[in-house]
């Protein structure tokens, strides 16, 4: 087990909401492997799974998703159906969000998006609930 700190920006471009957060891993070399941002983004997908309730055996991520546009931060699998779970900061600008709904809603049956803003939060509540889009407020840090 290891046990590291990193900043983290838990909303993008704020630099109010940069806190030092302690880590617990059994994964030695994550905090070399992967940036603040990454790790924070993992911590926020795992955020998710916990608000939602859902147990680990119907949850899938992994830090390979990361960065990669046509792949959700984590899949939901509750046979029949699978539900891609994406988390964001707010570093993600309209284009990408709607490329992202798009791709997901082709290859899956339901979307998850966290959000760490109460201001984006209430925004993707306004524009994507209405599209069954289930909108999370994750506030991990």
């Amino acid at each position: 087990m290891v046990l590291f700190y990193c900043v983290v920006e838990p909303i993008f471009d704020s630099a109010k909401t940069q806190q030092i957060v302690h880590f617990v891993t059994l994964e030695r070399r994550l905090y070399q492997r992967l940036s603040p941002e990454q790790i924070g983004h993992l911590a926020g997908t795992a955020e998710l799974r916990l608000v939602s309730g859902y147990s680990p055996e119907v949850w899938s991520s992994a830090a390979s998703a990361l960065g990669k546009g046509g792949q959700p931060d984590a899949v939901l699998t509750l046979p029949p159906h699978r539900v891609a779970v994406e988390f964001d900061t707010g570093s993600y600008p309209g284009k990408v969000v709607q490329k992202k709904l798009a791709v997901f809603s082709q290859e899956y049956d339901g979307l998850i998006w966290g959000v760490t803003g109460k201001v984006r939060y209430q925004r993707f509540v306004e524009r994507y609930q209405a599209l069954g889009v289930k909108v999370i407020q994750a506030r991990w840090w």
